[in-house]
């Protein structure tokens, strides 16, 4: 995991725009957020990246695998909601961290892009790291990094 954020940040090296904000972990771990469509994604993201960036086992999650996961995870970001979408109650913590797969599809049909999730979360007051992954190539990538509020792109 660490390699693919290492791979990613090296193949666009130079274009990151200014920082939108700092990491800033509570004692308990860090509060790390996905949303993915692919199952295999999903596990591969929770067996290795969450382990590696010391987060919350309990709080993170990689979610969206159905329609309602994926338009939930702005509440779920936002920590509004729990990674089943059951409310919490005040006060809400954000995601320090969210990886968004910038095309999230169902039935193999792509519906929704990262890109739009994450410009609602950063409207609706997200302040933590974000980053934008997918299979795209790297001419892409470069145009993904320059999405406003876009901290890092990974190729998946």
């Amino acid at each position: 995991p660490e390699g693919l954020l290492a791979a990613g940040a090296s193949a666009l090296r130079g274009t990151s725009p200014p920082r939108t904000s700092r990491l800033k972990p509570a004692e308990e771990g860090l509060f790390v957020a996905v949303v993915d469509d692919s199952a295999f994604s999903r596990k591969i993201f929770e067996a290795t990246l969450l382990p590696a960036l010391g987060a919350d086992a309990q709080r993170s999650k990689a979610i969206g695998g159905t329609k309602e996961e994926q338009v939930g995870f702005i509440s779920f970001a936002l920590g509004l909601v729990d990674a089943s979408l059951h409310d919490l109650p005040p006060p809400h913590r954000q995601a320090d961290v969210v990886l968004i797969d910038e095309n999230l599809a169902l039935d193999g049909e792509v519906h929704l892009s990262g890109s739009y999730v994450l410009a609602r979360l950063r409207e609706q007051g997200y302040v933590g790291v974000a980053c934008l992954a997918s299979s795209c190539d790297r001419e892409q990538l470069k145009r993904l990094m320059a999405v406003p509020g876009v901290d890092l792109v990974s190729p998946k």
